[in-house]
């Protein structure tokens, strides 16, 4: 795009020290709460409204940051518009996410939207997305940030990206990743929501052939199986065996909450394990007041205890590593759907059962 950008300029520190790179959109949402969802031509009148900060990427981001240890963060890779990304960078900052050489400040452009119904009493949702600076994030935008890397110097241990920037981006990100000079392992996360179309298939299957692990919920996985030349598979467990197929590592499929169906590449035919939140760590009685952003809550938390896996180095395989890491990821998704919003919802370290994060 010839549109103007202005870069914030980066600091060394943050690149440096970020252990969770996510690439992917910020937004700006706007919850109406209304008594039931309305029906094709309806209107209905809503309780209540709010706005608050959300996108897939930015809920990732803030997700994992909110249950690293102190001395680890988190940075960010996307865009906001110029007039009206401001308060979006302070939000960024209050959660302790990093985004010096990360955002993008577009001329001319607004921050993304994202228009979100919530049916009280069963906090479920539809909404509908504007993309604003999230569709100008581009491959240049990602090769610059992997280019102002020290060449020697250290390198996230998890990249993550969803589907609300161009697919190019995440096929950038997750190749330089794979390729980077240092041979250092990064692990490569995909959300792939909103599904990409048709015609976008060719990209997807050189993103996938990038990707370690692939974390759709049941309806994405259904309609990626089906792009894939798959036809309809409803069972999340041979969602899950196909899908990891086509990744380096593991499909996790997540199921609201019946938990996540999860299978490792290159595993037996048998080898699917579907795991639930610990009941015991859970709140008492769970009550669901809204769903959204709890997907991404799981894939930022996923990422966070895979990586306290890692630092603790643990003595035990990749299997049982993601196991316990989906299981304690379900557990702090559980508990977001107990409040309001999507990055407000998310609980932090200090906020959950210590046991999670021995």
């Amino acid at each position: 795009s010839s549109r103007p950008v202005r870069a914030l300029l980066p600091t060394q520190k943050s690149i440096l020290m970020a252990d969770v790179v996510v690439f992917g959109s910020c937004n700006v949402d706007l919850f109406c709460y209304v008594k039931r969802l309305p029906g094709p031509g309806e209107t209905v009148s809503a309780t209540s409204f709010v706005s608050t900060f959300g996108g897939k990427g930015a809920n990732q981001a803030v997700a994992a940051s909110q249950l690293l240890a102190p001395g680890h963060s988190v940075a960010f890779v996307g865009a906001v518009g110029e007039t009206d990304g401001g308060p979006v960078l302070q939000n960024f900052q209050h959660f302790g996410v990093e985004t010096e050489g990360g955002v993008v400040s577009l001329a001319g452009e607004t921050t993304g939207k994202a228009f979100i119904n919530v049916e009280e009493h069963s906090g479920e949702n539809c909404i509908v997305l504007v993309a604003g600076a999230n569709g100008l994030v581009s491959p240049d935008q990602v090769h610059s940030w992997w280019d102002s890397l020290p060449p020697q110097g250290p390198v996230p241990a998890f990249v993550l990206c969803q589907n609300e920037v161009d697919v190019a981006v995440t096929v950038a990100a997750f190749s330089r990743a794979k390729a980077h000079p240092s041979g250092e392992h990064i692990c490569t996360v995909y959300t792939p929501a909103p599904v990409p179309s048709a015609a976008q298939l060719s990209s997807l299957r050189e993103l996938l052939s990038c990707c370690d692990i692939i974390c759709p919920n049941q309806h994405e996985a259904l309609q990626l199986c089906e792009a894939l030349g798959h036809g309809t598979v409803e069972d999340a467990a041979e969602q899950a065996r196909l899908l990891a197929s086509y990744v380096r590592m593991a499909a996790v499929v997540t199921q609201g909450k019946e938990g996540c169906t999860l299978c490792c590449s290159g595993a037996s035919e048998g080898c699917v394990h579907n795991v639930c939140a610990d009941p015991a760590l859970m709140p008492s009685p769970l009550v669901a007041v809204d769903t959204t952003g709890a997907g991404d809550c799981f894939c930022g938390s996923l990422a966070a205890f895979l990586l306290l896996a890692r630092q603790h180095q643990q003595p035990v395989n990749f299997l049982e590593t993601l196991i316990q890491s989906c299981i304690r990821a379900c557990t702090v998704a559980g508990h977001s759907v107990t409040r309001k919003g999507t990055q407000t919802s998310y609980w932090a370290r200090a906020e959950l059962p210590q046991k999670l994060f021995e």
